[in-house]
């Protein structure tokens, strides 16, 4: 970026390219955030959205504002203002970014007769320190992972997670007690539902129905199990006969 450059702009040219900048990189910091870290109906329902438009307003709105404000292509000291807006608004753009890593859902874990959504930030260092499964060593970067609970056999352990309850945290914040999902079919499949048996209003279960007309086979009965997200209350779509994941809705 030369001063040159910048000199034969005006402050509405050097705006516009601002903002065009700008869009271009949330539309894909939106994109990986919605389709990675938020799938589906996590994005609103985790608060992904919440997130995503203080850095709209910062970076969309704000860091052109101030561009549009300061840009004189006369003044000596042009490149450096420039260059200090964009190192500030990359700053809170990388902040952003980082919020959203940290609370991203991470597992959805089914325990007892439900799914609940865990996020990546309730689960501590020192348990992940604990598990001896492989699999559970690290927290997905790339998720969220459908994963099962098992209660652990020793009281002295069942007593930690009671305890640890007291303080709001369930087994699905201890990875060490993560099995693969397929190790609870049996257990999921007998406390999902169909829409018919679901305590719901009458247009809840008319958009799950649509849901099931579009993504199911005319001959394949959908179970329906809850998740709970403490935003609201979501459902997860299984296939009755093989136990598979069909979306979350």
């Amino acid at each position: 970026m030369s001063t040159t450059y910048l000199s034969r702009l005006n402050r509405f040219q050097a705006t516009g390219l601002h903002l065009l900048a700008s869009l271009a990189v949330l539309i894909f910091i939106f994109g990986f955030v919605k389709l990675v870290w938020y799938p589906q109906q996590l994005f609103f329902a985790a608060n992904g959205f919440d997130i995503l438009k203080i850095l709209v307003a910062v970076d969309l709105v704000l860091g052109p504002l101030v561009m549009l404000i300061i840009f004189n292509p006369k003044k000596k000291s042009l490149k450096f203002d420039v260059i200090a807006i964009l190192i500030c608004q990359l700053l809170f753009l990388g902040y952003g970014v980082w919020s959203l890593y940290t609370v991203r859902p991470a597992y959805i874990a089914f325990v007892e007769k439900e799914f609940t959504l865990v996020k990546a930030n309730e689960i501590e260092v020192d348990d992940l320190n604990k598990v001896e499964d492989p699999s559970f060593k690290h927290v997905p970067f790339l998720g969220p992972i459908f994963i099962g609970t098992k209660i652990p056999e020793s009281k002295e352990k069942r007593d930690e997670l009671m305890f640890a309850s007291l303080e709001n945290r369930g087994i699905q914040t201890f990875p060490q007690y993560y099995v693969p999902l397929k190790n609870v079919q049996t257990q999921m499949l007998a406390n999902c539902q169909t829409i018919e048996h679901l305590s719901l209003d009458k247009s809840r279960k008319e958009a799950l129905e649509k849901v099931k007309t579009e993504i199911a086979a005319p001959t394949q009965k959908l179970l329906f199990c809850s998740l709970l997200i403490k935003e609201q209350q979501l459902f997860v779509a299984i296939d009755a006969e093989h136990g598979e994941i069909q979306g979350i809705y």
